[in-house]
């Protein structure tokens, strides 16, 4: 198994990352109803004809603070096998909301399913427990069908959507996804 280790991302500054990437042709199809007194939208199962692949922004931990902040008030887990990175998380604490943000978390596609996944997010609710959060929160795309079941399957639940985060040129639509799981306030112990 992985070991896991909790840094500051600034410390890993000059590193070079693993590509963040998953393809599906499994995906969320969004509905929205606009019925001038209430609004509604639906998540559908959909399937695509062709195979959909994302490749997710930057390789280095530099491209992270471009999209989550400055290096330094970002935190990473970081799961390593023998010496190679096999697993990053990334996250920071929101003060003011009492939320953690879950900003990145990849695994080189070799590893997937083996348990590192599960346990950064582990570690991560561990940590955020320990700041005093009181839930975690992240984002994803209804395209990322394989993060958006494992994340469910980590007790996360869809409580928002942005159908404009990313434009409207893709095909099937790209909708960012919210996702919350609330942490227990009872005693905290790691594992």
């Amino acid at each position: 198994m992985a070991e896991l280790r909790s840094l500051q991302l600034v410390a890993l500054d000059e590193a070079q990352l693993f590509p963040s990437e998953y393809e599906t042709r499994d995906y969320f199809r969004v509905e929205t109803e606009d019925l001038s007194e209430s609004y509604g939208w639906r998540l559908e199962r959909a399937r695509s004809r062709a195979v959909i692949k994302r490749r997710l922004f930057g390789d280095r931990v530099a491209d992270l603070a471009e999209f989550y902040g400055p290096l330094e008030a970002l935190e990473c887990i970081l799961a390593e096998e023998e010496g190679q990175t096999v697993g990053l998380l990334t996250w920071k604490l929101e003060r003011w909301s009492g939320l953690v943000w879950l900003c990145d978390i990849r695994v080189r596609p070799e590893r997937r399913g083996s348990g590192i996944g599960t346990a950064l997010v582990a570690e991560l609710e561990w940590s955020a427990a320990r700041a005093g959060a009181r839930g975690i929160m992240l984002e994803t795309q209804n395209l990322n069908y394989p993060a958006i079941r494992f994340y469910e399957s980590r007790g996360f639940r869809l409580v928002g959507l942005n159908t404009h985060l990313y434009g409207l040129a893709t095909r099937p639509l790209e909708v960012a996804l919210y996702l919350y799981r609330p942490l227990d306030r009872g005693p905290v112990s790691r594992r």
